[in-house]
């Protein structure tokens, strides 16, 4: 069964995007000792706060794509001080100026839909230097044109080189009298 990406806006899945690494939520980890289980539970809340996800649910079993590391993919879970201990990248959302974490802040999509109207092209040419360019195409397309027929005109046989000092000095370098 395929894999898909946790992150609200992220359409990998694992059975398309043969490239990407596929990260599960982390989960609290009870057995290991009481400092490791603050870690890993400061380390789920982390992940859960990222992604605006809410306890249980889909946070349960859901995963995270390479793309939302800064290296591809998380840290260890003792390195509490990288940047890839929770995702981080391309998170689909961003916290109103005035949103914190304990106050349970107010996301807004980030994603926007791009239309003809906002897509935009920008360059430093104008239409005559496009018109230059594409007549510069023409001339040299013709010449190289002229230059393949002239190749394939020309017979190189010992016959045509025969008697003909210049040619055999233009194709070889050397002079006829080596030869």
């Amino acid at each position: 069964m395929p894999k898909f990406c946790s992150v609200y806006g992220c359409a990998n899945r694992s059975n398309r995007e043969k490239d990407k690494l596929f990260f599960c939520i982390p989960k609290v980890v009870t057995h290991k000792g009481e400092r490791f289980r603050l870690i890993t539970e400061k380390r789920r809340k982390k992940w859960l706060e990222n992604l605006n996800l809410k306890p249980g649910g889909r946070s349960d079993n859901g995963r995270v794509c390479s793309d939302h590391f800064k290296r591809g993919c998380p840290s260890l879970t003792a390195d509490v001080t990288s940047p890839d201990w929770a995702p981080s990248l391309k998170l689909g959302y961003e916290r109103t100026p005035n949103a914190t974490a304990d106050d349970g802040g107010e996301f807004l999509p980030i994603y926007e839909k791009v239309t003809f109207k906002t897509a935009a092209c920008q360059t430093d040419m104008s239409m005559r230097d496009l018109t230059r360019l594409e007549k510069t195409l023409k001339d040299t397309t013709s010449e190289m044109h002229k230059l393949r027929k002239r190749l394939l005109d020309n017979d190189f046989t010992p016959q045509t080189l025969e008697g003909n000092d210049e040619k055999i000095k233009f194709y070889t370098g050397l002079p006829i009298s080596l030869f």
